[in-house]
């Protein structure tokens, strides 16, 4: 087996053990939100020295404030944002996989909006997204 290919296997492994430690708490995420892998996990080209590159895409919805503007209401709360993080938390050091990268700086919530609107085009076609975890 050449080295992608070994790569790659270890990344859907490695996947599919992140999605089974996750599925205990999907009810937290289910139709409100998706947990998205990039890195060499988006491109299935993770190793053991990996660390997961995870961020978390919510759903919202446009509502009326009581001025009358637009304000985005979020379909993921902020509780169960920050309890999906500690359980991502977890489970990187339950699969002894590397701590997330810069102390977790990059472990992030965004809304649809916020990452359409704020990734520039030409980043969109680099990365690869690995909805590994809806």
């Amino acid at each position: 087996m050449n080295e992608i290919a070994k790569r790659e296997d270890f990344t859907r492994k490695r996947v599919n053990q992140i999605r089974g430690k996750l599925n205990e708490a999907k009810h937290l995420w289910d139709g409100n939100a998706c947990i998205y892998a990039t890195g060499s996990y988006g491109r299935c080209e993770a190793s053991e020295h990996s660390d997961p590159d995870i961020f978390i895409v919510g759903k919202t919805a446009l509502d009326k404030d009581e001025k009358g503007g637009t304000i985005e209401k979020r379909s993921l709360t902020r509780l169960n944002e920050i309890r999906i993080k500690a359980d991502l938390i977890n489970l990187t050091q339950d699969l002894g996989l590397p701590e997330f990268s810069r102390d977790g700086a990059y472990l992030q919530y965004f809304s649809v909006h916020e990452f359409t609107k704020t990734l520039p085009i030409r980043m969109m076609s680099r990365i690869r997204l690995q909805p590994a975890f809806c």
